[in-house]
C-alpha cells in the first residue's frame, strides 16, 4: 500500500455524468465524525471543521496525521478522509434526493467511500495510475506516485489501468494494487493485516 504522509499524485473520485454543477457554491454535506485535528480551506481561508461544520462543492479538506474526518451528503452517500491526507470536493450534484453527479479529487492520502445506492449514471473512481468504475458499493482507495490500490468492502468495482489495459472486476475482499504505466493486475484477496490496516485508516470513530 503506497505511503499516506507526503504523497504527491492525485486521485479523483469522478462520477461521470451529463449536465455541469451549478456555479454557486452551496452546502452539500456536513460532518457527522471526527478524530483529530482537520481543516477545510474556501476561497483561500483554512477554518477548522467540527462536528455539524457544514462542507462546500470546491472545499479543499485536509486532516493531520492523526486525524480522521466522516462527512454524510443528503442522498445517504459518505465519506471517511484518513490520516494525512487532503482533498477537494470540486463537484456534487444531487437531483430528486439522489446522487446525480460529483466529483472528489484525492490529492494525498487515503479515501473510503460509500455510495448506497446507484446515481443516475456510472461512477468513476480515477486514481494516478488507476480508473475504478462502480455504482451503489462501498470501497477503499488510496493512491502513491507508484501505483494505485483499490479494495472492494460491498458491491463490484471495475478497475483498469489509466496507461493500459483492460478492465478487472473486484468484488468483496477483493484488490488490486496498479503499478504506473501498467495493465490492472488480476484481482487478489486481500490478507486479513492489510484489511484491517486500510479499515483502522479509514475508521470515523
Amino acid at each position: 500500500m503506497p505511503s499516506r504522509a507526503g504523497s504527491a499524485s492525485a486521485l479523483s473520485l469522478l462520477l461521470v455524468l451529463a449536465t455541469a454543477f451549478p456555479g454557486r457554491a452551496e452546502p452539500i454535506g456536513q460532518v457527522v465524525a471526527q478524530r483529530g485535528a482537520a481543516s477545510a480551506v474556501r476561497d483561500g481561508a483554512p477554518r477548522a471543521l467540527h462536528l455539524g461544520a457544514r462542507v462546500e462543492a470546491s472545499d479543499r479538506i485536509r486532516t493531520s496525521a492523526e486525524g480522521r474526518v466522516q462527512i454524510a451528503f443528503a442522498d445517504g452517500s459518505s465519506l471517511v478522509l484518513g490520516p494525512a491526507s487532503e482533498l477537494e470536493l470540486t463537484r456534487f450534484e444531487l437531483r430528486d434526493g439522489r446522487l446525480f453527479a460529483a466529483v472528489v479529487e484525492l490529492l494525498s492520502g487515503i479515501l473510503r467511500m460509500q455510495v448506497p445506492t446507484a446515481p443516475l449514471d456510472v461512477v468513476e473512481a480515477r486514481g494516478r495510475t488507476a480508473i475504478a468504475t462502480v455504482r451503489g458499493t462501498e470501497w477503499i482507495i488510496e493512491t502513491g506516485a507508484a501505483k494505485t490500490a483499490v479494495f472492494v468492502l460491498r458491491g463490484t468495482v471495475g478497475v483498469r489501468g489509466t496507461a493500459a489495459g483492460s478492465a478487472v472486476s473486484l468484488h468483496p475482499g477483493e484488490g488490486t494494487d496498479v503499478p504506473a504505466g501498467a495493465p490492472a493486475p488480476s484481482p487478489v484477496r486481500w490478507g486479513e493485516a492489510r484489511v484491517r490496516e486500510v479499515l483502522a485508516l479509514t475508521a470515523a470513530q
